[in-house]
């Protein structure tokens, strides 16, 4: 069996937020993290604030899930995307010092273990 995409993981656990009971701001950061991970910084960032309304105006919406509340959910997501980015970054960087990629791995492997803890 093909092993799932790291950019795809989150949008497979959050998959059944696409019901259109879930609370806006589920619906919300499923589309941040989407377009984060996918490397559109603008809409995601944009998604993030709305994030932050939605949580407002629905109090309900920061309860705790999964080990915090959905802005954090976001923080851990994008620490995880951009340490994997710096670290294929430096494999693609040929001249990269092998300490260099060591060190972007355990960034990488750290970033992941938070945000797969939480």
């Amino acid at each position: 069996m093909r092993q799932a995409d790291p950019r795809t993981k989150l949008a497979a656990i959050e998959a059944p937020l696409l019901d259109p009971n879930r609370r806006l701001a589920d619906k919300i950061f499923t589309a941040f993290s989407q377009a984060y991970a996918m490397g559109a910084s603008q809409v995601a960032h944009r998604l993030r604030q709305a994030l932050a309304e939605a949580q407002v105006l629905d109090p309900g919406s920061t309860g705790e899930r999964r080990g915090g509340n959905l802005l954090e959910q976001a923080d851990l997501w994008t620490g995880f995307v951009d340490a994997r980015s710096a670290y294929n970054e430096a494999l693609a960087n040929g001249a990269a010092a092998p300490e260099t990629v060591r060190q972007a791995l355990a960034a990488m492997r750290a970033a992941h273990d938070r945000w797969s803890a939480s």
